[in-house]
């Protein structure tokens, strides 16, 4: 599946990105998608190289973007965190066990509004609203 075959309600520009406080996207990071399942959306993956350095998930019902240096093998395999570790096939249920970084985004159509670091646990903008 490649980047024309998922369907994105919404995308950020890097202009909104860097209001937010999100790192910009750059332009020479190749785009895949992540096939969902039965608990996850598909999602945007942007990589530099072979490592991971976005997740976007913009669905109907809720919009993410977390950041990410994750590396793989051949953009196939999440390479391990130690030397006794074991590669592991990339998907999505893998790579929500691994632990974003830097600044993350969500927004949910319940009315959930989020912006917030993983890096340092701290949540710099939280809003809960309800739709008329």
């Amino acid at each position: 599946m490649n980047f024309n075959d998922i369907y994105l309600m919404f995308l950020l520009d890097n202009d909104q990105r860097k209001y937010i406080g999100l790192d910009p996207i750059k332009s020479s990071w190749d785009k895949i998608v992540l096939k969902g399942d039965a608990y996850r959306s598909e999602s945007l993956l942007y990589f530099e190289d072979n490592i991971i350095k976005r997740q976007v998930v913009s669905n109907e019902l809720e919009y993410r973007e977390y950041q990410y240096n994750e590396p793989t093998q051949d953009r196939e395999w999440l390479l391990p965190k130690t030397s006794k570790g074991k590669a592991k096939k990339l998907t999505g249920s893998v790579l929500e066990r691994r632990n974003p970084i830097g600044v993350y985004l969500n927004v949910r159509k319940d009315g959930v509004f989020v912006i917030g670091s993983h890096t340092n646990q701290k949540t710099f903008y939280s809003r809960d609203w309800e739709f008329q």
